[in-house]
């Protein structure tokens, strides 16, 4: 994009140029139209300048506004996935946190109860939810990290006959 601009600001000075010859020998009829020309490309110039900048400026706000996940899973727990000793379907995720980080971990579902636990390295329960409220059966963590390295998300139905589609985010 900048040589494009830089073209159009080299053929600006390229008509400029001319229209001054051609205004300085008298001749008015060429000197009009050189500058009509010269209008066109200032024109087109300030267009283009203002919409590279709109695009530039519309693609920064549209990266800000969207969430970045340390972890993003949408799954489902049917008859067959894995059981604890208590019957509960459940999964395990890992993901890499830092010292300090905080970091939320959100485990949804429309078709279940959900519970949640985070653990640390030895296995160690960090926090655990299991509803967000009374009205409400997801499960939400918010944390900060008490060391760097690998955390363990403990995802699992509150009872054994939970089954369905479940949405898995931390951040």
């Amino acid at each position: 994009m900048e040589i494009l601009f830089f073209l159009m600001l080299v053929a600006i000075w390229i008509v400029g140029e001319s229209y001054n010859q051609i205004f300085n020998k008298g001749n008015m009829a060429v000197a009009v139209f050189v500058s009509m020309i010269l209008l066109l490309l200032t024109s087109l110039l300030l267009y283009w300048i203002h919409n590279s900048s709109s695009e530039i400026q519309n693609s920064s706000s549209n990266n800000q506004s969207q969430p970045t996940f340390l972890l993003r899973e949408e799954d489902y727990f049917t008859s067959n996935s894995s059981r604890l000793s208590d019957g509960k379907r459940y999964r395990e995720y890992q993901f890499q946190g830092r010292a300090a980080q905080s970091v939320e971990i959100n485990f949804m579902s429309n078709d279940f109860d959900t519970y949640l636990r985070l653990l640390d390295v030895s296995n160690k329960v960090i926090a655990e939810n299991d509803d967000l409220n009374q009205q409400n059966d997801d499960s939400r963590l918010v944390v900060t990290l008490p060391y760097t390295g690998t955390y363990t998300v403990f995802v699992s139905t509150f009872s054994e006959s939970g089954l369905g589609s479940y949405t898995l985010t931390i951040r």
